[in-house]
């Protein structure tokens, strides 16, 4: 591939990071994916994103199969003497829709690989596949993060082999990318596997980034997919032998909005043995629970312009004019 003042560079596209996240395995925590010894593994094809209702676009897409990630470098491991810093990016979509794509998503290696970097794209799941709980130990949630957090591993131990260093690890996202990269700055379960944080745009302290409902919602999607709603482990039963789309297309209905959904997302997730996310992002940050790392947080201007264009979608939203 050539980026945008012609260097040439390598992509690596579809690596899987963990086990497809299919029948028990969906509202799981990821595994780890199995080697693939003796095997080789074509990474030449962009993979499908994971399934998804993508507002913007107006359709469906998507493939439950998805815990996959991208790797653009210009050397490998033995063709460079010094292991160039990594960049992970997290894709934006409210945590229901988006891409790590090149051709679906904003940070593609086009404008990256101007720079002596690896550059790492990572797709996680989406929606309640990424986010559905019961708000019990069955299914606390934030199986999206801690796709993330699992792709992050993977980085720490094969970077070095793409000619990246593993300690030089800065993460970046925009929008919900951005509040991705928040979270992991007070997880435990991210602690030391990255050195450096972007936020752009979004972090765990935005209101539309914590939810406080998501087991309301599982239960709305459990009723319309006519599976039980009193008992945990028979709802979780009934909606893995749900279809993905289905499953999507009932999803769709019980979000508010369709380009700012406010049901499937993190959540605080204390009835993990282990939490990603052990206490309210303020009560953790008030009291220093975080990783140390050095970190800038900026915003986009004019982000919100996207809920203007599709207000005729969200006319419970009021919107005013005003100046600063």
């Amino acid at each position: 591939m050539i980026s945008s003042s012609r260097r040439s560079f390598l992509a690596f596209r579809g690596i899987p990071y963990a086990k497809p996240p299919l029948g028990e395995l969906r509202f799981k925590d990821p595994v780890p994916v199995d080697p693939w010894f003796g095997n080789i593994l074509d990474a030449s094809r962009e993979e499908s994103p994971c399934i998804q209702y993508n507002g913007m676009l107006q359709r469906f897409m998507g493939v439950e199969d998805c815990l996959t990630l991208n790797i653009y470098t210009h050397n490998f491991a033995s063709e460079v003497d010094n292991p160039r810093p990594v960049m992970v990016y997290f894709h934006p979509g409210s945590f229901f829709f988006g891409s790590a794509g090149v051709t679906t998503d904003l940070a593609g290696p086009g404008y990256f690989l101007d720079r002596n970097i690896v550059l790492v794209t990572v797709q996680y799941r989406l929606g309640s596949f990424g986010f559905l709980s019961t708000e019990d130990s069955q299914a606390p949630g934030n199986y999206g993060l801690l796709d993330q957090t699992m792709a992050l591993r993977w980085v720490r131990d094969h970077v070095l082999s793409f000619g990246g260093n593993p300690n030089s690890v800065t993460l970046f996202g925009s929008s919900a990318g951005g509040a991705c990269v928040h979270y992991h700055l007070l997880s435990p379960h991210s602690k030391g596997l990255f050195h450096r944080a972007i936020s752009q745009s979004g972090t765990s302290l935005n209101s539309w980034a914590i939810k406080k409902s998501v087991g309301q919602y599982t239960q709305k999607l459990a009723k319309y997919l006519n599976c039980p709603q009193l008992n945990s482990i028979e709802l979780l039963a009934c909606l893995r032998e749900k279809p993905a789309r289905q499953v999507v297309q009932f999803q769709k209905k019980i979000e508010i909005m369709q380009v700012f959904p406010v049901g499937f997302g993190p959540r605080v997730d204390v009835e993990r043995e282990s939490p990603f996310l052990p206490a309210e992002p303020r009560i953790l940050m008030e009291s220093k629970q975080i990783n140390s790392v050095p970190v800038i947080i900026g915003t986009n201007r004019n982000e919100g312009g996207s809920m203007i264009r599709s207000k005729s979608e969200i006319p419970h939203l009021k919107f005013v004019d005003f100046q600063l």
